[in-house]
């Protein structure tokens, strides 16, 4: 710390140049009850200042983990309880810094994350946190470095308010297409709500096949929507009790041949294609609409209409 405090005894008249580092950002908790993310090790630096009831960190910038990280947040603590603003912006923003945001596991050994099996986060919510302040925060990464993941940038505003916690709006950049909608949780029950409203735009469906044989003979667009609802401590369990329903729709494009022969049971000439050279065949269009009970995904409709065979 290195600066100015005109009443050092109240700590007003703040103005000075602050440095932070430490093994995590979500220790900051214990200090000023801002419900921050577990991350890896950081260093920033900026000016700090203190009018009234309001301290702000102007101009920060630094690093977390391999990430860059810049923006200003104040925290006002006129009111029952603090209030955050921040406006966080990062040129290149590593996944697995980002983690803590989306419920990933981030710990020091970097290594046991990239082994780890589960798809699905299954780290609990921090309820006591999201109880104990308020906050506004918008964040943009115009990157992402995402092994085996096709993220390419963020754009996600956390509003939270009384332990409601809204993601809105949530704009996830991908590699072919992007996701957008908000997410909604209540830290308030012992067993958090959450209800997610996501518009799946121009995805790529070849991304999905990326390492397979299948790679080299699809492609194409495809959107659609994801509306579903369910409680629990983690991303997994709320995914294993929610409801709601999913929608994928595709005009155009190509797949496999050998794909649509096996799912015809057309194993005459299916056998040609798996021991030969595959093809492609195009697709006129495509509709999958699931109905999510409890989990479960149970097909309303499902139709695939290509060049070669009529699917339903």
């Amino acid at each position: 710390l290195d600066g100015k405090f005109q009443d050092p005894i109240k700590l007003q008249g703040v103005d000075a140049l602050l440095e932070l580092k430490g093994p995590s950002l979500a220790d900051i908790f214990y200090l000023t009850a801002i419900p921050l993310p577990p991350t890896p090790e950081y260093t920033l630096e900026g000016q700090l200042t203190k009018s009234g009831e309001e301290w702000a960190y102007r101009d920060f910038k630094g690093r977390v983990g391999r990430s860059d990280l810049a923006g200003n947040l104040a925290y006002d603590l006129s009111g029952e309880r603090g209030f955050l603003t921040a406006d966080l912006h990062s040129d290149v923003l590593a996944a697995a810094d980002l983690g803590g945001f989306i419920g990933l596991d981030v710990g020091a050994d970097e290594q046991a994350d990239t082994e780890s099996t589960k798809v699905i986060p299954d780290v609990p919510l921090a309820r006591e946190r999201l109880l104990a302040t308020d906050l506004d925060v918008r964040l943009n990464a115009k990157k992402i470095e995402a092994p085996n993941l096709p993220f390419k940038g963020l754009d996600v505003r956390f509003y939270l308010r009384d332990g409601l916690l809204k993601l809105d709006p949530l704009n996830l950049v991908l590699a072919d297409g992007r996701i957008e909608g908000e997410i909604d949780i209540d830290a308030n029950p012992q067993i958090p709500p959450m209800k997610m409203n996501l518009q799946l735009r121009k995805l790529n469906l070849s991304q999905f096949f990326e390492g397979t044989r299948f790679e080299a003979t699809t492609r194409g667009l495809f959107g659609g929507k994801v509306s579903l609802a369910g409680q629990g401590e983690s991303l997994a369990d709320v995914l294993a009790t929610s409801n709601g329903d999913l929608t994928l729709i595709m005009s155009g494009g190509e797949i496999s041949l050998l794909l649509i022969e096996a799912a015809d049971l057309d194993i005459g000439q299916a056998l040609p294609l798996y021991f030969g050279k595959d093809k492609s065949t195009r697709i006129h269009c495509g509709v999958m609409d699931f109905r999510v009970t409890d989990g479960m995904l149970a097909s309303d409709v499902v139709a695939l209409d290509t060049s070669d065979s009529l699917l339903v």
